[in-house]
């Protein structure tokens, strides 16, 4: 075997490889929307909170998704992302970044983002992220999951903004 051979056989394996573990990771929107639903067990109306919409919308969100495009009308329309949208992106971001990249156990995820935090002034993550605050959000989350104390980081990002509780919680 050459030389030339051996490399393109090495870079045919990495490839194969890439493409088996990235086959697991959730990229499109139903896809997101249903890790969330399955393995961080939320609910509608947790949902509903951090996309700041209602429960409803998202339940008929998630049929829409799992419906195939309806035709050529579809594929005419430009594609934007709807609030709902954002926001399910926003909480699958937030969540799969604090089990995967932190190792924080799924269910304890789900408590964090409904939860008071005090890493938030006893605020909750997902009516932060309902209002759109995904960077305090996120940094709020990785402050909780490396262990660093409410008062360290609030003295280092400064004061939340304060957002209007959720009428459903």
């Amino acid at each position: 075997m050459s030389v030339v051979t051996v490399a393109i056989a090495t870079v045919a394996m990495s490839i194969v490889a890439v493409a088996s573990t990235s086959a697991a990771v959730a990229v499109s929107l139903p896809d997101k929307l249903e890790e969330l639903i399955d393995k961080f067990h939320m609910t509608f109306v947790e949902l509903g909170i951090g996309a700041g919409c209602g429960a409803r919308a998202v339940e008929v969100r998630r049929k829409k998704l799992q419906q195939p495009e309806s035709g050529e009308l579809d594929k005419l329309l430009p594609k934007r992302k709807s609030k709902i949208d954002r926001g399910i992106e926003y909480i699958h971001s937030t969540a799969t970044m604090m089990t995967e990249r932190y190792s924080v156990d799924p269910d304890n995820v789900r408590a964090w983002l409904i939860g008071l935090s005090p890493h938030l002034e006893e605020q909750r993550p997902l009516a932060l992220l309902g209002e759109g605050m995904f960077e305090i959000v996120r940094e709020a989350a990785i402050a909780y999951a490396v262990s660093e104390s409410p008062k360290e980081f609030l003295e280092r990002l400064g004061p939340v903004p304060r957002v209007p509780e959720p009428s459903i919680v």
